[in-house]
């Protein structure tokens, strides 16, 4: 993708690059627990697997926020 000629800013595709790898561990988790350990052991407390798998991603995200900041 050439950045000179594409219409979207610069800064929002650094946010989108910065987000992706966030959001695939995310999409992976939730399929993981929502498909094959519910096939396993019956229903599963996503939302408590969430709520512990966002702490750690949110404090990526904010050093991966500063990390570009200083760039």
């Amino acid at each position: 993708m050439n950045h000179e000629t594409s219409q979207v800013p610069r800064w929002l595709v650094r946010i989108g690059q910065v987000a992706l790898p966030g959001t695939v561990l995310l999409a992976v988790d939730l399929i993981y627990e929502q498909t094959f350990l519910t096939w396993a052991h019956g229903a599963q407390m996503v939302g408590f697997a969430v709520s512990h798998l966002l702490g750690p991603l949110i404090l990526l995200l904010l050093m991966m926020a500063y990390t570009l900041a200083c760039d």
